[in-house]
């Protein structure tokens, strides 16, 4: 697929060195093609992210903390929604075009169906395996059990009741794909939240940012991982820029909703954009989410928050972030911009419910959404 084309899995230095786990996990895109995988990387292993417009790989570590709980969070995984929030900044800020475009609407690409497992990364994958049988027993205590394609085991809406009502969904969106330009961070202050490997932000910060600020969950564990990526890649050696220049990256922990920590205490405000990447598997964190993007983006007319997230836990898992009435109440926002795009490049219009969505096909997919201040 065109989104994780740009990805490769670093180390070990030695075929002999490697693990038969290692040889499988690495292998898993040959055996199941029509598998996507969603998650990459492992303690074990770094990532390189490479773009023909930068003039080096971006070199990413992994970590896995060993508080259960922190681990739970999957904050030492790199998701496909960073990678594609990573493209559209590039596109967006330095005018290049997307490694795949398509028109909004454009109908997926035909493939064969069929296809199962491989949908963690490259190795390790028992421990992958064990931290997707957490994440699986999360969604099921929220949604109940049942197939994945009625949203984790909760009914579909009966005719009549859809929530798919005015007031569910976004007000009036667009109907055609997004200007690029709505990406551009040239001269913007940006914040990722929930960053994981905050590869967009390691994009925006030697694409032209004014300045950048990294957050995730407070463990010291996610946190010293974060540093290690922002000190080795937010340089002047990775810039596409004539001059070459890298902006300030800091990096800090910030728990969703926190906000009176010194840190949100003296950022109210402070950032023209807020970036978010497959943070919305979470319903119970939504509010919490909302919370903190309302209170770090910048007021007025030209602030902007980007949301990328991924359909691989259900399209009911992550939908009512998207709540008009609770995105207003929550963070004073409305949604400008939303829709759908495969990891092959293929865009579809956003739809509250789609009904039944076969589990293997629907993880190709992730809603790029643009928020804004609210406007009456």
């Amino acid at each position: 697929m065109a989104l994780i084309s740009r990805l490769a899995l670093l180390g070990p230095e030695s075929a002999e060195s490697a693990e038969p786990e290692d040889i499988l996990g690495e292998s898993l895109a040959v055996i199941f093609p029509d598998d996507l995988i969603v998650q990459h990387g492992d303690p074990d292993h770094a990532l390189a992210w490479t773009s023909p417009h930068l003039p080096r790989p971006l070199r990413l570590a992994r970590a896995e903390p060993p508080d259960r709980h922190d681990r739970y969070l999957f904050s030492h995984y790199l998701w496909n929604a960073s990678l594609l929030l990573a493209e559209l900044v590039e596109a967006g800020t330095l005018g290049v075009p997307l490694a795949a475009p398509s028109g909004l609407g454009a109908p997926p690409p035909p493939r064969a169906s069929g296809g199962s497992g491989g949908s963690g990364t490259g190795t390790s994958e028992s421990r992958r395996s064990d931290d997707a049988g957490e994440a699986e027993d999360a969604e099921k205590k929220v949604a109940g059990d049942g197939d994945a394609g009625s949203g984790n085991g909760v009914p579909l809406p009966e005719a009549g009741g859809n929530r798919a009502s005015a007031n569910r969904q976004p007000r009036e969106p667009e109907k055609e794909a997004a200007d690029l330009s709505i990406f551009s961070v040239r001269g913007k202050r940006v914040l990722e939240l929930g960053a994981g490997a905050a590869l967009p932000s390691l994009v925006a910060s030697v694409a032209g940012a004014a300045g950048v600020a990294v957050t995730d969950y407070p463990s010291p564990t996610i946190i010293e991982m974060l540093a290690r990526n922002v000190a080795a890649n937010a340089v002047v050696e990775n810039s596409p820029l004539s001059p070459p220049a890298a902006c300030p990256a800091e990096v800090h922990g910030h728990e969703w909703g926190d906000l009176s920590s010194p840190f949100a205490a003296q950022n109210r405000g402070a950032f023209d954009r807020v970036m978010s990447c497959d943070c919305l598997w979470m319903p119970w964190q939504h509010a919490n989410l909302r919370h903190s993007i309302g209170w770090f983006l910048a007021p007025g007319p030209e602030g902007r928050a980007w949301v990328v997230a991924g359909f691989h836990t259900g399209r009911m898992q992550m939908r009512d972030f998207f709540d008009a009435e609770a995105l207003r109440a929550d963070a004073g926002l409305e949604v400008e911009r939303i829709w759908e795009r495969d990891c092959g490049g293929a865009e579809r219009g956003w739809v509250w419910d789609r009904g039944p969505e076969d589990a293997s096909e629907r993880k190709r997919w992730l809603v790029v959404a643009v928020l804004r201040r609210v406007r009456d």
